[in-house]
């Protein structure tokens, strides 16, 4: 029972994660960046 709840508490994370990834992607995708995120962007190409 603790295993599937820590699983379950892993899988809500990494959805989570994900989630802030993507954001963070679209965000640096986006014309009107942030001077804070243009190292980041710069690492991805």
């Amino acid at each position: 029972m603790t295993d599937a709840h820590t699983l379950n508490m892993n899988w809500k994370y990494i959805e989570y994660y994900n989630h802030k990834r993507i954001k963070e992607k679209l965000k640096g995708m986006s014309p009107g960046t942030v001077p804070g995120s243009s190292p980041r962007r710069c690492l991805m190409k």
